[in-house]
């Protein structure tokens, strides 16, 4: 069943492809983009806005879910907006009493059902397909279960959903019900979870410098995978794995230049470097997803230093 899935999900993005997404397989060379979803930030309905308020200052990032479509946190308007594969608007969640406030980082677990990060109250909200809240968990604090911020989450098989903390540096673990089950320390932004269930991420350590990690959460220690020393990259991002195992990695190219460039790394599983990309630099909290098929998507601004405030924002395929 999951077989068929997969090749559906292929398919689907295949047939988008062919619009406006045709790029080769990744190679040894930097490449350049090979095409755009444009959304543009305004006030009418169905469009991104830009927060001028927060430290989150645009819509927070963004997930392509197993059919193709783009979902959307549009952090400044307090929903997430879902887009078909050519661009064109298809579902805005929203709702009342603080749903969708500040949300952040998004997910979808095998039955379908979405959870997302408050950044304003610091928990994870699980939705269904009609946007009614189900359940809440985490919240703000210093307590093992508790966080102080929300970068990223991810739903894993067997309905465990990961959460990561930036400024506690450190990954938590969470049962379907909310229940928390362990924290995992990391102290680099990004995490992936492999087909397994199991939990992909890198630590820095200033003797041996970035190594990847993979931890199960019915075990005490974590494994290491590769390292890859300590002065071959500095402010590591980790993006994803793909199906290859794969691991994909972002760098900025120069750390006192906001609108600057980041320099894409793919790894392969034993740690060998096969591939790079130069990609513009954009201010979102989550810029980057790696699709199953080793496409690499970035989500950019048209922001420039004389003009802070972005008016759209593209999604690229690399």
């Amino acid at each position: 069943m999951q077989r068929k899935i997969f090749f559906m999900y292929k398919l689907i993005l295949y047939t988008a492809a062919a619009s406006f997404f045709l790029t080769p397989a990744p190679a040894a060379l930097a490449q350049s983009e090979s095409g755009a979803l444009n959304i543009s930030f305004s006030e009418d309905p169905g469009h991104a806005g830009v927060v001028k308020t927060y430290d989150y200052a645009y819509p927070y990032g963004f997930k392509i879910s197993r059919d193709g479509s783009l979902y959307l946190s549009n952090t400044a308007k307090n929903s997430i907006l879902q887009f078909d594969f050519m661009g064109r608007l298809i579902k805005s969640y929203s709702g009342g009493k603080g749903s969708f406030s500040a949300a952040g980082d998004l997910t979808f677990d095998n039955d379908g059902m979405l959870y997302y990060a408050s950044l304003k109250d610091l928990q994870i909200v699980k939705v269904d397909m009609l946007a009614s809240e189900q359940q809440r968990f985490g919240g703000r604090g210093t307590a093992e279960s508790e966080l102080l911020s929300i970068y990223q989450i991810e739903a894993a098989f067997g309905k465990k959903i990961f959460v990561q903390d930036t400024v506690c540096g450190k990954i938590n673990a969470y049962s379907s019900t909310g229940a928390f089950i362990k924290k995992i320390d990391c102290n680099v932004p990004g995490f992936s979870i492999n087909q397994k269930g199991q939990l992909l991420y890198f630590n820095y350590d200033r003797h041996a410098g970035y190594g990847l990690f993979l931890a199960d959460v019915n075990e005490k220690a974590s494994r290491p995978v590769f390292t890859i020393g300590l002065n071959a990259v500095t402010g590591l991002e980790f993006i994803g794995v793909d199906y290859k195992g794969n691991v994909y990695t972002a760098t900025p190219l120069n750390h006192g230049d906001l609108f600057g460039e980041r320099e894409v790394n793919v790894y392969n599983s034993n740690g060998i470097h096969i591939a790079n990309y130069s990609v513009k630099k954009s201010l979102l909290k989550r810029q980057f997803f790696v699709f199953g098929d080793g496409s690499l998507y970035s989500a950019e601004t048209d922001a420039s230093p004389s003009r802070p405030m972005p008016s759209k924002m593209s999604i690229k395929k690399y």
